[in-house]
This record gives structure tokens, C-alpha cells and sequence, in this order.
């Protein structure tokens, strides 16, 4: 089995997708950043769940229209199915952490789900586009938080591991990054792309971190 390109056109891919929505691109960028550090600070109060909630969602919608539908459907014809599954994985982030917040990102008890999920999320803003220049991508082309389903998947991961909130919905808003780590790791077996199995193992450590998590709620 072999995909229908190589990593090599998957970033030229991604520089003409970084340069088509360029505006989108920073600004999700900027306004993951920003939920990542309201989720550090930790400061009480509902506007900032929803913000994150809104930033997480608007993440998952522009992976699902933008990326999959827009971008990777020339590329690889299951696209077609990955954009309504993140396209669903926005409604319901938006249902359940933006329009009625349900989980709290503030900073509570503090604890090794907390800690574990802040450093996972830092690594899904800030670890996974650091490790991509390292490797050698060129800036123009590189996957961003809250506009490319990787990084966006571990954003998503490790703030529901550090937040608070009923564990059955944190698992149930879990489910798209955990199966998108699924895909990236065939991709990192495909394409001979070891960074890519960083994304499921994000997603894993972000399940043991919620399942183990034992702080009153």
C-alpha cells in the first residue's frame, strides 16, 4: 500500500494552502497560541472557555473544510471522509466548550493531567512546527495549530487532558484526535516520516492522562 504522493508534495501542498489562506492561517495561528496561554494562566471565568472552546472548534472546522476538503482532496481521495469527520469533531466542540461550556479550562487543583496536557498542547503550538524546521521545512510550508489537522489534533488533545470537566465528554471530544493520530501514523509509515507518529502518541498520553485523572470535580 502506498499513498498517493510523497511528503515532498504534501509540503509544497501545504505552502501553496499556507499562501492561498494566509490571512486565516496567522490569525488561528495567533488565536491558538492565545488559548494555549489562557489555559496556562488559568484565569477563572466563562468568557475564557468559551474563547478556548471557539479556537479549538474554529481549528477543527478549518482542518475539515479548508485542509481536507480544499487542499488534500487532489491529493488523496479519502479526504473526502476525513473533512466531515473533523467538520462533526467542530459542531460539537462548539456545542458542548463555546455556546454551553461544559468543561473548564481554568487552573483548579494542579496535578499530572493538568501538567501532562499543557506540555502535550505546547507541543501541538509551539513542539511540532519547531521539530518541522529542524527536519528542514521551509517556513512557508509549515503545519499550524488551528489550520492543519496534526497540530491541531495535539492542541486539542492536551487541552482536554488539562482541563476540568466530566471525563465521559472529554473521551467523547478525544475521539477525532485519537483516530487522527490513527491516519498520521499510517502516514509516517507510508511517507517514511517518523514526526508524524507523534501526533498519536500525543493523543494516547492525552487518554492515559484523563483516565487517570483523579481530581475532585
Amino acid at each position: 500500500m502506498m499513498l498517493p504522493y510523497t511528503i515532498e508534495v504534501f509540503f509544497a501542498a501545504m505552502g501553496r494552502y499556507n499562501a492561498q489562506y494566509a490571512v486565516l492561517v496567522a490569525l488561528l495561528a495567533a488565536l491558538s497560541l492565545s488559548a494555549f496561554v489562557l489555559a496556562v494562566r488559568g484565569t477563572r471565568g466563562a468568557w475564557q472557555d468559551r474563547a478556548v472552546g471557539s479556537v479549538l472548534a474554529a481549528g477543527a472546522l478549518m482542518s475539515g473544510w479548508a485542509h481536507q476538503w480544499g487542499l488534500m482532496a487532489g491529493l488523496n481521495f479519502m479526504a473526502g471522509v476525513y473533512a466531515p469527520v473533523w467538520i462533526a469533531q467542530a459542531i460539537v466542540l462548539a456545542g458542548t466548550l463555546a455556546l454551553r461550556p461544559q468543561i473548564s479550562f481554568f487552573a483548579g487543583p494542579r496535578g499530572a493531567a493538568r501538567t501532562g496536557g499543557l506540555i502535550l498542547a505546547g507541543l501541538g503550538v509551539l513542539g511540532h512546527p519547531l521539530a518541522l524546521l529542524a527536519l528542514g521545512t521551509a517556513p512557508a510550508s509549515l503545519p499550524l495549530a488551528g489550520s492543519a489537522p496534526d497540530p491541531t489534533a495535539i492542541l486539542t488533545a492536551g487541552l482536554l487532558a488539562a482541563a476540568r470537566g466530566p471525563r465521559w465528554l472529554r473521551l467523547v471530544l478525544l475521539l477525532v484526535p485519537l483516530a487522527w493520530g490513527g491516519v498520521a501514523a499510517t502516514s509516517a509509515y507510508l511517507l517514511a516520516f517518523p514526526l508524524d507518529y507523534a501526533v498519536g502518541a500525543a493523543a494516547l498520553m492525552a487518554l492515559a492522562l484523563i483516565l487517570l485523572d483523579d481530581r475532585r470535580r
